[in-house]
């Protein structure tokens, strides 16, 4: 249940407050919408297609091996927006290996290999290793690792 208030406001001035009122928004199981896409994970389910993933009740998605993903299928290109995931026992030990966080790619080719992709990864270490991300457009690449 949620809760919410108004009050109007003309040239610098505000007036009195509202009373409060409640409603209760609309459970959302996630969609995906064109170019736009919501995924909760935390319901038991994905609107993607989830590989080696196990759901744990009132946490989220876990990913059970470096191997592990969840694919989602836009049905238009993205040309601009922004991404936000909430990443929580990414290991440290994970020597020699790049641990993705998040990607997208054109097409379905196979994300390493795909001209034209964005990634956001942890890289390894025995200590806690930098996040580091890459941009490959047409032509040439942008990559940051660290603090940047």
């Amino acid at each position: 249940m949620y809760q919410w208030r108004a009050r109007a406001e003309y040239q610098g001035s505000a007036g009195p407050w509202s009373a409060s009122q409640s409603f209760v928004a609309p459970a959302n199981n996630g969609y995906i919408r064109g170019n736009e896409l919501y995924d909760p994970l935390i319901n038991g389910k994905t609107v993607g297609e989830g590989h080696d993933v196990m759901f744990v009740p009132r946490v989220g998605l876990r990913l059970n091996s470096q191997t592990s993903y969840v694919r989602y299928q836009l049905q238009s290109t993205l040309t601009g927006g922004e991404f936000s995931v909430l990443v929580k026992s990414i290991s440290n030990d994970t020597t020699g290996l790049k641990t993705k966080v998040f990607s997208m790619g054109e097409g379905d080719s196979e994300l390493t290999r795909n001209p034209h992709r964005f990634t956001v990864e942890k890289r390894g270490g025995k200590e806690p290793g930098p996040i580091a991300w890459r941009v490959i457009a047409n032509v040439g690449a942008i990559e940051t690792i660290g603090k940047e």
